[in-house]
């Protein structure tokens, strides 16, 4: 028993053979007169084959067809000069070695990502530089213009947000391009006292990550993205301009020697949550607050308050959105 073209059994039986190319494949006979038949030749390949007006007519051999496919787009594609600046229209666009999706991909763009087109091939394919090689990919994933987010986040706001005096950093309030106070001194010398203590209960703290400028986060959050896609890095990456970094005030913090643990089942984390607000920090994205902050949980991340401020919002059980009162 076979299936027919819209998956229902039809009864079948061989009634010949036929040669076509010098192959032969068999013939069958089945009760429903428009459904098309796969069948295997002799030599293994697939085959469909089609009743029309009681004569079985062979449509196409699979195999073959794959193989001019492949074979056409290997083919060399006459490539016409260009010189203009474009954008991807995709969340991620594979970068592939030639123009067509046969050729091997050697990377990935992501969305709103600019770049310099040099060639256009006849199928469409529009060539670049990539890791100072030629580099195509498809033509119809690409734009001439950012989407309007992406023009609306490059201009960004002209001032920081602050919220019951206290400086806001977040999806909903970005900082903008040129803000970049550097690391705070104030937040620096009290992580070296906290250190200090940490050391004494037997815990090394390092500050791995504190200050990151609007263009480093660009980099580094296009990475995320282009490794696990946007909406996904975002959950753990903040996009240029929402990250607490750019303030100087935020400190990611690790325990020496423990690199290969993830810290948040350390006995190290489990102290600073404890304490790091006696020195004026709060642990900024808690666990089960993702709705809320726009983040997974992280026990590294500290945000610098003051000891005043940072004490009231430990106490409270909030996070700092819902202290200040805007969520």
């Amino acid at each position: 028993m076979m299936k027919g073209k819209w998956g229902q059994a039809i009864v079948a039986s061989v009634i010949g053979l036929a040669i076509t190319a010098g192959l032969i494949f068999y013939l069958v006979q089945y009760n429903d007169p428009e459904a098309v038949v796969v069948a295997r030749n002799n030599s293994g390949n697939t085959l469909d084959i089609v009743k029309k007006d009681n004569n079985f007519q062979l449509i196409a051999d699979r195999e073959k067809a794959k193989k001019e496919k492949k074979k056409k787009e290997k083919k060399e594609y006459r490539v016409s000069k260009a010189d203009e600046d474009m954008y991807v229209n995709v969340d991620v666009l594979k970068v592939r070695k030639g123009p067509g999706t046969s050729y091997k991909v050697v990377g990935k763009l992501v969305k709103d990502e600019s770049i310099k087109v040099t060639g256009k091939t006849d199928n469409h394919w529009y060539r670049f530089t990539y890791q100072d090689d030629h580099a195509f990919v498809k033509g119809s994933n690409l734009s001439k213009q950012a989407s309007e987010e992406k023009l609306n986040e490059e201009a960004g706001p002209s001032s920081p947000t602050y919220v019951k005096g206290v400086l806001i950093a977040s999806k909903e309030h970005p900082l903008p391009k040129d803000y970049a106070p550097g690391e705070s001194t104030e937040a620096r010398n009290a992580f070296n006292e906290m250190a200090k203590d940490a050391e004494k209960a037997g815990y090394e703290l390092v500050a791995f990550s504190t200050y990151r400028s609007y263009d480093y986060q660009v980099n580094l959050f296009n990475n995320y993205a282009e490794r696990n896609g946007i909406e996904a890095a975002n959950r753990y990456s903040a996009k240029p301009g929402e990250s607490e970094h750019q303030t100087g005030l935020s400190f990611d913090v690790g325990e020496v020697g423990k690199e290969d643990q993830w810290f948040e089942y350390t006995d190290a984390s489990k102290w600073m949550a404890n304490h790091a607000h006696k020195y004026g920090f709060i642990v900024r994205y808690p666990k089960g607050k993702e709705d809320i902050t726009g983040y997974i949980y992280e026990p590294w991340h500290l945000r610098y308050l003051g000891t005043d401020l940072a004490v009231k919002v430990k106490e409270s059980g909030l996070t700092l959105e819902e202290y200040l009162g805007m969520k």
